[in-house]
């Protein structure tokens, strides 16, 4: 085998993991808002959680983080994105896609 070759070998596996790193995105959120407000069930349709926000408007939650939410009276800060390609059963609010929860306020 030719010399230049020869380190290769051991070279190979640290190449393909950087190759591997270098082509992962780093995590990228949606154009957002951050929301700051309080947690109420709405007894509408079944039931729906809405979040009221501390200027008055009223969003409906959805994605996986919402479960936590799901507390009447509970204040959260949160950092949503615009869902316009939905809608909701209940109707009540604009409907906003968690992002993260920011902070549970006790």
């Amino acid at each position: 085998m030719p010399r230049i070759f020869s380190g290769l070998g051991r070279a190979f596996p640290l190449l393909i993991i950087s190759l591997l790193f270098s082509c992962a995105t780093p995590r990228q959120y949606p154009a957002g808002f951050v929301l700051k407000g309080t947690m109420h069930f709405a007894d509408i349709e079944g039931g729906c959680w809405v979040f009221k926000s501390d200027d008055g408007q009223v969003y409906q939650l959805i994605g996986k983080d919402t479960k936590r939410l799901g507390k009447d009276g509970l204040r959260a800060e949160i950092l949503v994105a615009p869902r316009t390609d939905l809608a909701s059963v209940c109707m009540v609010g604009r409907t906003v896609e968690v992002v993260e929860i920011l902070k549970i306020y006790p």
